[in-house]
């Protein structure tokens, strides 16, 4: 077999399994669009909730100036005979910035998950305002805690919308006022005659 020969075999077995393994791609293609699709029944299927006028509790009140804004007490929590989190105990004060950092499986998902209430701790307790995170409200939950994703999924619209995610019970000085605790103003000011210009990706 000459030199030539053996070149143009090699080339067409790479035409044919080109193809093939693009096949394979769309398929795990199809496969997360049919998993997002089912995504999007899920959310459809859920009862609509109405805005009311309930006011939320706040957690720096008078009454609870003294209360560690979070307190894990002596917390344990594991997944069958694995201890994620042995015995922890900490507690951050109102306008604390805490950041926690480990190696993947350390826990801070787990820890997370407990703040919010979806876990209950098997020893201990965990406290946000001095109220137990399990006894809390989907509306408490959602008035205390923000979740900010590593990639960013912009909202095709303003920048004001970026913010409120249209909702319409967001004034205009509370969205000022999340610019300026953010530390967009300086940015913003070169934007302040546009601020309702549509946003997009460059």
């Amino acid at each position: 077999m000459s030199a030539g020969t053996a070149l143009a075999i090699m080339n067409y077995i790479s035409q044919i399994f080109t193809p093939v393994e693009s096949i394979g791609m769309e398929i795990q293609t199809i496969q997360s669009a049919l998993a997002g699709i089912y995504r999007i029944n899920e959310f459809y299927e859920l009862e609509e909730e109405m805005p009311d006028d309930v006011k939320i509790k706040d957690i720096a009140n008078e009454s609870r100036k003294t209360t560690p804004v979070v307190l894990f007490d002596d917390v344990r929590f594991g997944y069958d005979e694995h201890a994620v989190l042995d015995h922890v105990s900490f507690h951050v004060e109102e306008g604390e910035q805490v950041t926690l950092s480990g190696r993947t499986g350390a826990g801070k998902s787990t820890l997370f998950k407990l703040l919010l209430g979806l876990y209950e701790p098997q020893e201990g307790e965990v406290l946000v305002g001095g109220i137990p995170a399990g006894q809390l409200t989907e509306k408490e939950r959602r008035k205390w805690f923000g979740y900010v994703e590593q990639s960013y999924h912009m909202v095709p619209e303003t920048i004001r919308d970026q913010i409120t995610l249209y909702d319409e019970s967001i004034t205009e000085e509370q969205s000022w006022q999340n610019r300026r605790s953010c530390f967009w103003m300086r940015l913003l000011q070169t934007w302040m005659p546009r601020r309702n210009t549509r946003c997009c990706r460059h």
